[in-house]
């Protein structure tokens, strides 16, 4: 029975038929109606035409909530139905490792787990982490691949935070503004000589939510996005960087990140 299965990582499934690959739990949602393309943010393929796809794992329905509504409301007969827990509850957020925390702590007795620690008012966390320019290009994904080219991303943001300087206005458009390419920086790290240096994955796991919440906590921080998983789980281990992680899940176990 062609199935979508279980990838390590939130929200990536196999789309098994014709080994459609997808990146978030959305794909899977499009993929379960039996659209041909589901990965495809376009155009998902849903029409007559279909492919067959029963199940799905590790859905974070939480992150596509509004997605996951409206296709309930709109494709009523075809729409994926959640039959139940799986007997355990996912949870995201940022992680810095205990090396680093262990490191500010004996310097300045900054804790580095909780968000006022980051205050570019008050610290200069960024100088316990790996800087923008440590790290090598070649192992990132490029801005024009990630949801910094969201228009709708980035246009909630700059009308979240007024932070019109982060963006770029291209008619109707808005996109995040790069810095090298491969990078976002916070207003507080556009104007601080150190930045926390954040990693995500995929094409900007939980980088939506991190943009607002490095403006509003004033957190100088620059983002940045893996280019594949193997670099997602490499760079955090060859590099002291603030990660994107979620549990349960054993990636990060053996550095031992600590939950900011």
């Amino acid at each position: 029975m062609p199935i979508l299965t279980r990838c390590n990582m939130p929200a990536c499934h196999e789309l098994a038929r014709y080994g459609f690959p997808g990146s978030v739990s959305a794909d899977a949602f499009f993929a379960l109606m039996g659209c041909t393309t589901p990965s495809n943010t376009a155009s998902r393929g849903c029409g007559p035409e279909k492919i067959t796809s029963h199940i799905s794992f590790e859905v974070w329905t939480a992150f596509y909530a509004e997605t996951w509504n409206q296709i309930q409301n709109d494709f009523q007969e075809q729409a994926p139905r959640n039959l139940g827990n799986m007997g355990y509850n996912g949870v995201t957020a940022p992680y810095v490792s205990d090396a680093v925390q262990q490191t500010a702590y004996n310097a300045e007795s900054i804790n580095l787990d909780f968000y006022r620690d980051y205050n570019a008012s008050r610290q200069h966390p960024g100088k316990y982490f790996a800087q923008p320019g440590d790290l090598d290009v070649s192992r990132l994904l490029p801005c024009t691949g990630s949801v910094l080219m969201s228009s709708v991303v980035m246009r909630e943001y700059a009308e979240m935070t007024d932070d019109w300087a982060g963006v770029v206005v291209e008619g109707d458009e808005v996109i995040g503004k790069c810095v090298d390419e491969y990078f976002w920086f916070s207003p507080a790290c556009r104007v601080q000589t150190s930045c926390v240096t954040w990693l995500t994955g995929g094409s900007g796991w939980g980088m939506s939510e991190m943009l607002i919440k490095a403006t509003a906590y004033n957190i100088p921080l620059a983002t940045t996005v893996a280019k594949n998983f193997q670099n997602f789980q490499e760079l955090p281990v060859d590099f002291n960087l603030m990660m994107y992680w979620w549990v349960p899940d054993p990636t990060f176990l053996r550095p031992w990140p600590c939950h900011v």
